[in-house]
């Protein structure tokens, strides 16, 4: 079941970047978002939250990966639209 409600919205973002925990620590401190680890091991996702919890995800962080960079990548967001 599809919600119209989100139909046009932007409902997730995800960031990504040379330095996740520089940028996880920026935002944080200069929006006041939260963040909730996702998954296990040692990379696991981070997603943005309202208040730390899973439940009010946003979005996430991730690294740029290697062949980006070297393709000359810079570090960015990319929204998703529903």
């Amino acid at each position: 079941m599809s919600d119209d409600t989100l139909q046009g919205r932007f409902i997730w973002y995800e960031l990504l970047t040379s330095d996740p925990d520089a940028a996880t620590g920026f935002y944080t401190e200069l929006i006041g978002w939260g963040t909730a680890e996702w998954g296990e091991g040692e990379n696991p996702y981070v997603m943005w939250t309202t208040d730390g919890t899973p439940e009010t995800a946003m979005g996430g962080v991730i690294p740029l990966p290697e062949e980006a960079r070297k393709a000359g990548a810079p570090p960015h967001w990319l929204p998703y639209v529903g």
